[in-house]
């Protein structure tokens, strides 16, 4: 995947996610997806941040492809973990009428 095709996915995927992007540096603040290039390491890095500062590193590579594909899954996979609590606190408001 060509960085050009990755971009193109990001902007549909982030208009539904409730999180930040961070792409190029490493990012420590709360609810945060993103990768950078660590240059000690020469590696490429991916990591997403919870609450709490809880900060993990998911993939550690050197394939950039590798990065871009990770980065959407866990976009992919964070939206959909908030539409489904969107629908559990609609369900919760039904109920309670």
């Amino acid at each position: 995947m060509t960085k050009q095709e990755f971009m193109s996915q990001v902007n549909v995927l982030e208009k539904k996610l409730r999180m930040s992007l961070s792409f190029g540096y490493e990012s420590f603040g709360e609810f945060v997806i993103g990768y950078f290039y660590d240059e000690k390491e020469r590696k490429w890095k991916v990591f997403i941040n919870y609450d709490r500062t809880r900060h993990y590193i998911k993939l550690v590579t050197e394939n950039e492809t590798e990065v871009y594909d990770m980065v959407l899954k866990l976009m992919r996979y964070n939206i959909g973990r908030d539409e489904y609590d969107r629908f559990e606190k609609e369900d919760r408001k039904k109920d309670s009428r």
